[in-house]
């Protein structure tokens, strides 16, 4: 028991210090370029590039029985937000993500034919206000990217001592366990024009944005910065479902970001939509 209890008290420190920083972090993302040096010389090889995007959105758990037939369903709202900054020299990119999201269940189907109803009085254990920072570095070019980094958790997704039900069910869709993930993004072909791309808790927001998990193919442009990608997402959505992100170039230094996704689990819808503003300096 003392030793449940030390752990509960060491997260909850650690998710304070970092809730504590929290302004702090966002205000550095904020004046990130003016401290890195940016020049606005079009034929420059470095630049820095900021996105500030919030979503919304909903999933479900589905159990099964045996047989694969459904037995229960119960279904989440969500609410998240995001902020990257990164900073390209030359091929190496590097930069920091932080954002949050809130968890609330809203309805518990019995598919024998009853609904149960939460009421909107936020429930103990829910993933309320779970923020977390994603450092990141790695290579891109213009025909190749591949970017790594680490996402660092106030609340440990994973953890036995509340029920994942609590929990939006998002541990079901990390590699390990623990408050500290890996991350990557990964992408194959020209930018500017017709490419692949997969990437893992890299999104902005996290799951408005795509989701934990995506895969799928973007169509550029060599006029504008206008790119249009589609795809499937899985994480904390229980199915597979459509993923569509649109970037549309809005002037010299601003690009408008909208984010999508769709998709059902036994005719319980899955998806969200988020958008932002892209600064391109």
């Amino acid at each position: 028991m003392k030793s449940i209890i030390g752990s509960e008290k060491a997260k909850n420190s650690l998710g304070s210090r970092l809730l504590r920083y929290r302004c702090m972090i966002i205000s550095f993302i904020i004046v990130y370029p003016y401290l890195v040096g940016f020049s606005p010389d079009s034929t420059s090889t470095s630049g820095t590039i900021i996105d500030i995007l919030i979503g919304t959105g909903r999933h479900s758990n589905v159990s099964y029985d045996c047989s694969g037939n459904p037995i229960s369903a119960i279904n989440y709202s969500t609410h998240d937000y995001g902020i990257s900054a990164s900073h390209h020299l030359e091929a190496f990119k590097f930069g920091v993500k932080a954002g949050g999201y809130s968890i609330k269940i809203t309805e518990k189907i019995n598919y024998s034919g009853y609904n149960y109803y939460y009421n909107d009085e936020p429930t103990q254990g829910h993933n309320s206000n779970v923020f977390y920072v994603n450092p990141f570095l790695g290579v891109e070019t213009q025909y190749f990217a591949l970017i790594a980094g680490i996402s660092v958790f106030t609340e440990e997704a994973t953890s036995q001592e509340i029920a994942s039900t609590m929990r939006g069910h998002i541990a079901d869709f990390l590699m390990g366990s623990g408050n500290t993930q890996p991350t990557w993004f990964l992408r194959i072909g020209n930018k500017a024009k017709f490419h692949f791309s997969t990437e893992y808790l890299s999104n902005t927001p996290l799951f408005s944005g795509g989701g934990i998990g995506d895969i799928g193919f973007g169509f550029g442009s060599t006029e504008s910065r206008n790119l249009t990608w589609i795809g499937a997402s899985v994480g904390p959505y229980q199915k597979l479902g459509i993923a569509l992100k649109q970037d549309i170039e809005a002037s010299q230094r601003f690009d408008i970001l909208l984010r999508g996704r769709a998709g059902s689990a036994e005719n319980n819808f899955e998806g969200a939509f988020s958008a932002g503003i892209r600064f391109n300096f």
